[in-house]
């Protein structure tokens, strides 16, 4: 690659790095409902015509930049967090420690891709393959402690799907209401949510019920 392709991406990555921080300041400051991409380009120090040169669709494109980056970022952090791990037990609470964290910090984001993004939209169709990827990824990363047993790729993926589904309901619902007294507690429940997504027979003995 020459100087001048490498100067041109550099440029093209801060500018969209530029677009992307001055719309998460954006949504936490003001709040999900009331950001405009029409206020991006005076925090980011760009014009109009280049926020929409890299994002043609406007909210619709960042969406899908923040989501992407947000889940490479994850993917990063549980990899570098479980690399050390001995157990599925422990890979497990290194990952919901991290994605608490992530989580919290990203809270304002979170609801703002929930709100434009709902489902069944068709921002949130074109968005499933990315999320799909992630579980993915974090299939491949705990397949090392071989403890999915003979479930399908589909099986365990659909099961990843459904505890960071209830991961993010409880994470959400804590940071409002409060409703564990620590995040240790808060910590064990999730445990206990990923336990019965893999395992039936701990699903069934949490409600009572034979199988």
């Amino acid at each position: 690659m020459t100087e001048r392709k490498k100067k041109f991406s550099r440029d093209k990555e801060s500018k969209i790095r530029a677009i992307i921080d001055a719309t998460i300041e954006l949504i936490n400051e003001k709040g999900p409902a009331s950001f405009s991409v029409n206020e991006i380009p005076d925090r980011a120090g760009l014009s109009i015509g280049t926020v929409y040169r890299y994002f043609p669709r406007g909210k619709d494109d960042i969406i899908a930049e923040i989501l992407r980056k947000n889940i490479a970022e994850f993917i990063k952090l549980i990899e570098n967090s479980t690399k050390d791990a001995t157990s599925i037990e422990e890979a497990w609470t290194k990952i919901i420690k991290a994605y608490m964290g992530l989580k919290r910090e990203y809270l304002s984001i979170d609801a703002f891709l929930v709100e434009a993004a709902p489902r069944g939209s068709e921002l949130f169709n074109e968005l499933a393959p990315v999320v799909m990827d992630f579980y993915g990824a974090l299939n491949r990363i705990l397949r090392r402690f071989d403890s999915f047993g003979e479930l399908t790729e589909e099986q365990i993926e659909i099961r990843l799907g459904l505890s960071f589904s209830m991961m993010r309901t409880a994470v959400r619902g804590q940071s409002v209401f409060l409703v564990f007294e620590s995040d240790e507690e808060l910590l064990g429940y999730l445990l206990r949510v990923v336990q019965a997504a893999f395992d039936p027979s701990s699903c069934a003995r949490a409600h009572g019920l034979s199988i």
